[in-house]
């Protein structure tokens, strides 16, 4: 036990070195450092209760979330979160937050640098999280070897004489101490994330006018919504059933599916848009901030990627214009000099 709780303010001080630098790399450092954390935490937890039960086995009193901690024992991060707060070790926003967080870990190494602009706010409010969360761990007892050592981080926040004797309160102190090293601001937190979706709108808003006025054929803001989602769909799997099962007559699928399939954007949906950012940008609970950032990255990734899709499809046939206007006006040139 001293030698884990050791490494997790070892862990912390790493993380916390890697925040104070600001920057999305390090930020990135941080983020993997303090889910580590919480993880094997919120595992330990789950191990204590089984030891509990154990000892206690002779009672044969069933357990009342004892389908819930066999998944908590195992690999998946949400199972151990969601069994913690059935227990009530942790608040049920702060358990939520918690899994946000480790799904924007998952996407460091999935979708790169989608979140790189907010991950230095994310991880300040996440090591937050993280430092309260062990700051609360009940330490029931501990016990340690001769000669055992501790990291040489800790070393900065534990005198780690002979016998250890003030590990707990110096454990504790530290998990505070550490309080200080997050950075974290409720106001830049849910500025920063509004600030995001202020560029992604932006840059959707973009897109979007750009394919009604440089696409093959015009069209209106509302009409590219719809084309953009059924060419994506026409081609996939999910499209082809869709037809088979609602009667699709043959001819262009495309257009059928335009008229046809319930997409879940309709219109043009930017002002809406704006509206949230702007309703983000007010909010002063960071555990909302953070649900609703999250939620709107969700919402809209995969219209996110029709549109960019049409984008660059109109992209192509505009280079393909361009070039052939080139050729026309290069063979203009050489009638010109023929006669």
């Amino acid at each position: 036990m001293l030698t884990r709780l050791a490494g997790t303010i070892e862990q912390l001080d790493l993380a916390a070195e890697h925040l104070a630098h600001g920057d999305p790399n390090n930020a990135r450092f941080a983020l993997m450092l303090s889910d580590n954390i919480v993880e094997l935490t919120l595992h330990q937890h789950a191990k204590e209760k089984r030891k509990q039960l154990k000892a206690n086995s002779w009672t044969k009193k069933a357990y009342e979330h004892e389908k819930a901690l066999e998944k908590a024992l195992g690999r998946w991060f949400d199972e151990k979160v969601r069994f913690v707060t059935l227990i009530g070790k942790l608040h049920t926003e702060v358990g939520e937050s918690i899994r946000i967080a480790h799904q924007f870990r998952n996407d460091v190494y999935h979708v790169g640098l989608q979140h790189e602009a907010v991950l230095p706010v994310l991880d300040a409010f996440y090591f937050e999280l993280t430092r309260r969360l062990c700051a609360d761990y009940e330490i029931r007892s501990w016990g340690y070897s001769p000669g055992q050592s501790i990291p040489e981080r800790a070393k900065k926040y534990i005198t780690a004489d002979k016998f250890f004797t003030n590990f707990i309160e110096e454990y504790r102190a530290a998990c505070v101490a550490l309080t200080a090293k997050s950075g974290h601001d409720d106001k830049r937190f849910s500025e920063t994330l509004a600030g995001h979706l202020d560029e992604v709108i932006a840059t959707q808003d973009r897109y979007i006018g750009y394919i009604a006025t440089n696409a093959r054929r015009r069209a209106t803001r509302d009409e590219v919504v719809v084309s953009s989602q059924s060419w994506r769909l026409a081609f996939s799997e999910e499209g082809r059933v869709f037809a088979r099962n609602n009667g699709f007559p043959g001819g262009h699928i495309v257009e059928w599916l335009e008229q046809n399939y319930p997409f879940k954007f309709k219109s043009d949906p930017i002002g809406t848009w704006r509206k949230r950012s702007e309703r983000l940008r007010r909010e002063t609970d960071p555990h909302k901030a953070l649900k609703m950032y999250r939620t709107f990255m969700d919402d809209t990734a995969e219209f996110r990627e029709c549109i960019e899709e049409s984008t660059s499809a109109v992209d192509q046939y505009v280079e393909t214009q361009i070039e052939r206007m080139r050729e026309e006006r290069a063979l203009a040139r050489e009638r010109n000099k023929s006669t």
